[in-house]
């Protein structure tokens, strides 16, 4: 937690700290928290990536909260972003059934039955989470090596 807040303390658009962040805070119990920092990443703008996770993260907080239809409309923004991913079908579904709506829980199922077979045609940003951080490490790190080589020895 410290190391992402101080993070979005020094940059405030860094909108993948605050992502994680609000994970951190969700995962914490501190739902208010966690739900507000969710809220500035996708009220921003950002990689679809980026809004997909932070969409699926406040899903799961506004749902911690009470706050259901909150909920469904971040699992469905989630949907949007990636419409062939499986996470924010069965997190509606679950959110349905929760909420005694049989016949929508079985209609969110059915959307991911839709979904064709095979890891290719299943984009879905979720299962890459954890290794996410990296997927911008090359660039990054050829910008750094360019201004060591290009920087005159002393």
């Amino acid at each position: 937690e410290d190391f992402f807040r101080r993070a979005v303390e020094i940059d405030g658009a860094f909108a993948e700290a605050r992502m994680r962040l609000g994970h951190v805070l969700g995962l914490l119990g501190r739902h208010e928290d966690a739900a507000s920092q969710l809220q500035r990443v996708v009220s921003g703008p950002g990689a679809p990536i980026l809004l997909y996770g932070a969409s699926m993260f406040l899903g799961n907080e506004e749902r911690a909260l009470g706050h259901r239809d909150k909920a469904r409309e971040s699992f469905e923004r989630a949907a949007v972003l990636y419409p062939r991913a499986q996470s924010p079908y069965l997190a509606l579904s679950q959110l349905a059934r929760e909420s005694g709506d049989r016949p929508a829980a079985l209609r969110a199922l059915q959307q991911v039955l839709t979904i064709p077979a095979g890891q290719s045609a299943r984009d879905d940003p979720w299962w890459s989470y954890y290794e996410g951080q990296g997927r911008d490490a090359e660039p990054l790190f050829s910008a750094v090596r360019g201004l060591l080589l290009a920087e005159e020895p002393r």
